[in-house]
């Protein structure tokens, strides 16, 4: 946070003001996200048509059906995902990682 180190040196525990403005910021972005954002060009409600129609157009969907391109996407394998080479090499490094810093954690 751009302003942290300052709150926490002229506000009287200042640091847990840290917290309370951060959730305060995402309490107040949630709305705005929520009505900014849609799953597709089609269900967007403040773009005009002439926009949805450009977007369409660029991405690959028909306009007269205005089926979403994403429907034709295969699902994501992930059993094949979490037994890949890399993500057990992540897991283990970060487990070893942990355990270390908790070891030191618990004998200070």
């Amino acid at each position: 946070m751009l302003f942290g180190g300052l709150l926490c040196r002229y506000v009287s525990s200042g640091w847990i003001y840290i917290f309370f403005l951060t959730s305060m910021l995402g309490f107040i972005w949630l709305p705005l996200w929520l009505w900014l954002v849609a799953d597709s060009p089609q269900s967007h409600r403040t773009i005009s048509e002439q926009e949805r129609n450009y977007i369409c157009e660029r991405i690959g969907i028909n306009s007269n059906d205005r089926k979403a391109r994403s429907s034709s996407f295969s699902p994501v394998p992930w059993k094949k995902v979490f037994r890949s080479k890399p993500v057990i090499a992540l897991v283990v490094t970060q487990v070893s990682n942990l355990s270390g810093l908790f070891f030191f954690y618990t004998n200070v």
